[in-house]
Protein backbone atom coordinates (compact mmCIF):
# COMPACT_ATOMS: atom_id res chain seq x y z
CA UNK A 1 0.00 0.00 0.00
CA UNK A 2 1.41 3.20 -1.51
CA UNK A 3 0.59 6.50 0.79
CA UNK A 4 -1.00 9.65 -0.19
CA UNK A 5 1.94 12.23 -1.06
CA UNK A 6 4.80 9.14 -1.29
CA UNK A 7 6.65 8.82 -4.19
CA UNK A 8 8.31 5.67 -4.17
CA UNK A 9 10.15 6.34 -7.84
CA UNK A 10 10.73 9.86 -6.86
CA UNK A 11 9.90 11.07 -10.16
CA UNK A 12 7.06 13.58 -7.95
CA UNK A 13 8.54 15.68 -6.34
CA UNK A 14 11.23 16.35 -9.24
CA UNK A 15 8.15 16.94 -11.70
CA UNK A 16 6.46 19.12 -8.91
CA UNK A 17 9.57 21.46 -8.75
CA UNK A 18 10.21 21.78 -12.01
CA UNK A 19 6.71 22.93 -12.81
CA UNK A 20 6.97 25.29 -9.75
CA UNK A 21 10.32 26.74 -11.24
CA UNK A 22 9.26 27.26 -14.63
CA UNK A 23 5.75 29.25 -13.01
CA UNK A 24 8.48 31.58 -11.32
CA UNK A 25 10.26 32.26 -14.41
CA UNK A 26 7.33 33.13 -16.25
CA UNK A 27 6.35 35.26 -13.63
CA UNK A 28 9.65 37.07 -13.60
CA UNK A 29 9.43 37.60 -17.13
CA UNK A 30 6.20 38.70 -17.56
CA UNK A 31 7.16 41.61 -14.27
CA UNK A 32 10.46 42.30 -16.24
CA UNK A 33 8.32 43.01 -19.69
CA UNK A 34 5.42 44.64 -18.21
CA UNK A 35 7.99 47.40 -16.21
CA UNK A 36 10.17 47.82 -19.74
CA UNK A 37 6.87 48.95 -21.39
CA UNK A 38 6.28 51.75 -18.66
CA UNK A 39 7.95 54.98 -19.13
CA UNK A 40 8.62 55.83 -15.80
CA UNK A 41 10.64 58.51 -13.90
CA UNK A 42 12.81 55.55 -12.03
CA UNK A 43 13.10 53.31 -15.80
CA UNK A 44 15.41 56.42 -16.59
CA UNK A 45 16.97 57.24 -13.38
CA UNK A 46 15.09 60.07 -13.13
CA UNK A 47 13.66 62.33 -10.01
CA UNK A 48 11.82 65.13 -10.36
CA UNK A 49 14.63 67.31 -9.05
CA UNK A 50 16.57 66.21 -11.42
CA UNK A 51 14.28 66.44 -14.40
CA UNK A 52 14.84 70.40 -14.45
CA UNK A 53 17.69 71.10 -16.66
CA UNK A 54 17.47 70.43 -20.11
CA UNK A 55 20.09 71.02 -22.57
CA UNK A 56 19.42 69.99 -26.28
CA UNK A 57 21.50 69.75 -29.81
CA UNK A 58 19.22 69.79 -32.75
CA UNK A 59 20.39 69.19 -36.43
CA UNK A 60 19.48 70.45 -38.65
CA UNK A 61 17.74 73.58 -37.48
CA UNK A 62 13.70 72.69 -37.70
CA UNK A 63 10.96 75.23 -37.89
CA UNK A 64 10.28 76.61 -34.80
CA UNK A 65 7.22 78.93 -33.72
CA UNK A 66 6.58 80.17 -30.18
CA UNK A 67 5.28 83.20 -27.89
CA UNK A 68 8.07 84.09 -26.13
CA UNK A 69 8.37 87.03 -23.42
CA UNK A 70 11.03 89.33 -22.00
CA UNK A 71 14.25 88.03 -24.26
CA UNK A 72 17.43 89.66 -25.51
CA UNK A 73 17.29 88.87 -29.22
CA UNK A 74 20.42 88.96 -31.26
CA UNK A 75 20.02 88.83 -35.16
CA UNK A 76 22.63 88.58 -37.34
CA UNK A 77 22.35 89.01 -40.84
CA UNK A 78 24.39 90.19 -44.36
CA UNK A 79 21.56 92.27 -46.23
CA UNK A 80 21.95 95.51 -47.19
CA UNK A 81 17.97 95.94 -46.75
CA UNK A 82 16.75 94.86 -43.56
CA UNK A 83 13.45 93.58 -44.06
CA UNK A 84 12.34 94.94 -40.48
CA UNK A 85 9.73 97.55 -39.33
CA UNK A 86 9.75 99.53 -35.90
CA UNK A 87 6.42 101.34 -35.35
CA UNK A 88 5.21 100.91 -38.81
CA UNK A 89 8.91 102.23 -40.19
CA UNK A 90 11.62 100.67 -42.01
CA UNK A 91 14.68 99.94 -41.16
CA UNK A 92 17.72 101.13 -43.80
CA UNK A 93 21.48 100.92 -43.35
CA UNK A 94 23.50 104.11 -44.24
CA UNK A 95 26.77 101.95 -44.17
CA UNK A 96 26.10 98.08 -44.70
CA UNK A 97 28.79 96.28 -43.00
CA UNK A 98 29.57 92.18 -43.88
CA UNK A 99 27.82 91.12 -41.31
CA UNK A 100 24.85 93.34 -39.51
CA UNK A 101 24.16 93.21 -36.11
CA UNK A 102 20.19 93.27 -34.76
CA UNK A 103 19.33 93.80 -30.83
CA UNK A 104 15.62 93.49 -29.63
CA UNK A 105 16.08 94.01 -25.81
CA UNK A 106 12.70 93.19 -23.72
CA UNK A 107 10.97 91.47 -27.07
CA UNK A 108 7.85 90.04 -26.38
CA UNK A 109 5.28 88.16 -28.59
CA UNK A 110 5.79 85.79 -31.53
CA UNK A 111 8.74 84.45 -33.06
CA UNK A 112 8.84 81.64 -35.85
CA UNK A 113 12.39 80.56 -37.27
CA UNK A 114 13.83 78.01 -39.87
CA UNK A 115 17.09 76.78 -41.16
CA UNK A 116 17.06 80.52 -43.64
CA UNK A 117 14.57 82.96 -41.90
CA UNK A 118 13.23 84.39 -38.81
CA UNK A 119 9.79 85.93 -38.51
CA UNK A 120 8.89 88.83 -35.64
CA UNK A 121 5.67 89.91 -34.21
CA UNK A 122 5.46 91.98 -31.15
CA UNK A 123 6.75 94.82 -28.37
CA UNK A 124 10.59 95.67 -27.78
CA UNK A 125 11.98 98.28 -25.10
CA UNK A 126 15.00 98.90 -26.94
CA UNK A 127 16.25 98.10 -30.47
CA UNK A 128 20.18 98.60 -31.64
CA UNK A 129 21.47 98.17 -35.44
CA UNK A 130 25.04 97.67 -35.40
CA UNK A 131 24.94 100.07 -31.94
CA UNK A 132 22.82 102.74 -33.26
CA UNK A 133 19.63 103.00 -31.31
CA UNK A 134 15.96 102.90 -32.94
CA UNK A 135 12.88 104.39 -31.58
CA UNK A 136 12.35 106.64 -28.62
CA UNK A 137 8.99 105.14 -27.29
CA UNK A 138 9.07 103.16 -24.26
CA UNK A 139 7.17 100.45 -26.21
CA UNK A 140 8.24 99.97 -29.91
CA UNK A 141 6.42 97.48 -32.01
CA UNK A 142 8.37 94.96 -33.84
CA UNK A 143 7.70 93.67 -37.11
CA UNK A 144 9.53 91.74 -39.50
CA UNK A 145 8.57 88.36 -41.91
CA UNK A 146 10.89 85.92 -43.29
CA UNK A 147 14.01 87.78 -42.92
CA UNK A 148 16.92 86.13 -44.22
CA UNK A 149 19.80 85.54 -40.56
CA UNK A 150 23.22 84.24 -40.11
CA UNK A 151 22.89 83.49 -36.80
CA UNK A 152 20.14 83.64 -33.76
CA UNK A 153 20.89 84.21 -29.87
CA UNK A 154 17.29 84.17 -27.63
CA UNK A 155 18.55 84.80 -24.22
CA UNK A 156 16.58 84.80 -20.90
CA UNK A 157 13.17 83.91 -22.69
CA UNK A 158 9.77 82.10 -20.84
CA UNK A 159 8.26 79.87 -22.98
CA UNK A 160 4.88 77.88 -21.98
CA UNK A 161 5.37 75.63 -25.24
CA UNK A 162 8.21 75.37 -27.34
CA UNK A 163 7.33 72.10 -30.02
CA UNK A 164 9.33 70.95 -32.81
CA UNK A 165 10.51 68.29 -34.99
CA UNK A 166 13.77 66.73 -34.15
CA UNK A 167 15.23 65.04 -37.31
CA UNK A 168 18.38 64.22 -35.52
CA UNK A 169 20.03 65.51 -32.24
CA UNK A 170 20.57 64.46 -28.91
CA UNK A 171 18.67 65.75 -25.50
CA UNK A 172 19.80 65.55 -22.26
CA UNK A 173 18.23 66.01 -18.67
CA UNK A 174 20.12 67.15 -15.65
CA UNK A 175 23.43 65.81 -17.29
CA UNK A 176 22.32 61.94 -16.87
CA UNK A 177 19.63 61.22 -19.09
CA UNK A 178 20.81 61.45 -22.99
CA UNK A 179 17.98 60.88 -25.30
CA UNK A 180 19.09 60.45 -28.95
CA UNK A 181 16.93 61.85 -31.28
CA UNK A 182 15.90 60.35 -34.46
CA UNK A 183 12.38 61.97 -36.59
CA UNK A 184 11.30 62.80 -33.15
CA UNK A 185 8.74 65.14 -32.73
CA UNK A 186 9.77 67.39 -29.11
CA UNK A 187 7.62 69.04 -26.97
CA UNK A 188 8.94 71.04 -24.19
CA UNK A 189 6.15 72.83 -21.40
CA UNK A 190 7.53 76.16 -19.51
CA UNK A 191 11.21 76.26 -20.61
CA UNK A 192 13.37 78.96 -19.40
CA UNK A 193 16.53 79.86 -21.05
CA UNK A 194 18.26 80.11 -24.11
CA UNK A 195 18.15 79.12 -27.38
CA UNK A 196 21.02 79.64 -30.28
CA UNK A 197 20.84 79.13 -33.69
CA UNK A 198 23.46 79.21 -36.88
CA UNK A 199 22.57 78.54 -40.29
CA UNK A 200 26.06 78.00 -41.55
CA UNK A 201 26.04 74.88 -39.17
CA UNK A 202 22.39 74.38 -39.52
CA UNK A 203 22.50 73.76 -35.45
CA UNK A 204 20.30 74.91 -32.98
CA UNK A 205 20.95 74.51 -29.46
CA UNK A 206 18.89 75.16 -26.34
CA UNK A 207 19.70 75.66 -22.50
CA UNK A 208 17.76 75.84 -19.52
CA UNK A 209 14.87 74.75 -17.22
CA UNK A 210 11.42 72.43 -18.19
CA UNK A 211 8.82 71.12 -16.01
CA UNK A 212 7.73 68.62 -18.79
CA UNK A 213 9.13 67.12 -21.93
CA UNK A 214 7.39 64.56 -24.03
CA UNK A 215 9.05 62.85 -27.14
CA UNK A 216 6.92 61.20 -29.64
CA UNK A 217 4.34 60.35 -27.49
CA UNK A 218 5.81 59.23 -24.43
CA UNK A 219 6.46 61.42 -21.42
CA UNK A 220 10.34 60.71 -20.08
CA UNK A 221 9.74 63.72 -17.18
CA UNK A 222 7.07 65.76 -15.35
CA UNK A 223 7.55 68.21 -12.80
CA UNK A 224 4.80 68.34 -10.20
Amino acid sequence: MVKRGFYPDGDGPSNLWLVMGIAVVIVIVAVLLYLQNQPSNEELNLSPEAAKSLQAVITPIPDIAANIDLSSVEITFKYFVVPFEINKEGLGLKEPASENTLLIDGYKGKISFSGTSISLKGTASKVYLNGMAYGTEKALNINTVDMPYVNLEIKGTAVSELNFLANNGELTLSDKVIYQLDQDKVELSSFSGDILADTAQQKVELSGQIEEADITGKLISKIK
